[in-house]
């Protein structure tokens, strides 16, 4: 069945149908997109942001016990070394924190991988630092200053080598969550402005298809109408459809060969009549019409009697 064939009604509904599917298309895709950037923003947000703060953190407090340690040797007062040592302490309370929390926060292997080796050398250098505090707790700051503090700094390198490769992974990463949600976003918007212009094409093209294949045939027998109204049974109706205005035709069709049937008969009827009436006239009986009122008689022929 072609569409031309259609009912009035389907063809609407598969048009109609039509722009709404890309329609619900171009939604589904667009939500679909949405979710993306929504997941790379909340894994920025969530997971790699707090991740690169966290280890930041630790290197700062890092940072900050290096400076307490140097700090201690140029100090004579008790209190203010006793106060440098307290920051050393608390540091090392702040990086123990930090560090547990980003060690449960870690999901993937390679955070997992690069936590352990911060641990590792975290581990390695807090022996070596608490012989030194000793030291300078024991007032020995000359040997603190020339053999322990020189013993430490590898150590604490090391450390802070681990603290920035973990610190550039996040970043990566984080990074990467923001490339992709802009990649996202950037093909979204093409892919939208396309599904939306095919959609506006296509109901653009379907509109017309439904309304030329309704108004031609309407227009078709408007014209039919008016022929046969203006006395004109000559005209001949197509019929290419099967839908409402193919059956509208087809109606005028049988319309205009029925008028065509009758009128034949009547001018059949009538030139009968015409010749009957001819025929009929010869037989009719001679009238003499008097100028008075009197009652009109008439004389029949004489009958000739054969002998």
């Amino acid at each position: 069945m072609t569409f031309a064939n259609l009912k009035i009604g389907h063809r609407l509904a598969i048009g109609f149908g039509l722009v709404i599917a890309l329609m619900l298309v171009v939604t589904a895709i667009g939500v679909t997109q949405i979710t993306r950037i929504n997941n790379s923003i909340k894994a920025m947000a969530r997971d790699h942001y707090p991740k690169t703060v966290m280890a930041n953190t630790i290197k700062g407090a890092l940072n900050d016990t290096s400076r307490s340690m140097r700090n201690v040797l140029f100090l004579s007062v008790a209190t203010e070394i006793a106060a440098e040592l307290a920051a050393i302490d608390k540091s090392g309370a702040l990086i123990a924190e930090t560090l547990a929390r980003f060690e449960q926060a870690a999901g993937s292997e390679q955070d997992k991988k690069l936590v352990a080796e911060v641990k590792q050398a975290r581990e390695r250098y807090l022996p070596v630092l608490d012989g030194y505090v000793k030291l300078i707790k024991d007032g020995q700051i000359e040997q603190a200053r020339d053999l322990t503090l020189p013993e430490i700094a590898p150590f604490q390198q090391k450390y802070f080598d681990a603290l920035d490769r973990l610190i550039e992974f996040e970043g990566g990463l984080m990074n990467a969550e923001g490339s992709q949600a802009e990649e996202v976003a950037g093909a979204t918007r093409i892919l939208m402005i396309a599904l939306a212009s095919a959609a506006g094409i296509l109901a653009l093209a379907v509109s017309v298809l439904v309304t030329r294949s309704i108004t031609r045939p309407l227009t078709a027998a408007v014209a039919v109408a008016k022929r046969v109204a203006g006395g004109d049974l000559t005209t001949r109706v197509e019929v290419s459809g099967r839908d409402e205005t193919g059956e509208l035709l087809a109606a005028l069709r049988d319309m205009n060969d029925s008028l065509t049937d009758t009128v034949s008969r009547v001018r059949t009827g009538t030139e009968t009549i015409a010749v009957a009436s001819r025929e009929i006239r010869p037989a009719m009986p001679t009238c003499r019409h008097a100028p008075n009122p009197r009652p009109v008689r008439c004389r029949k022929p004489r009958r000739r009697w054969k002998s």
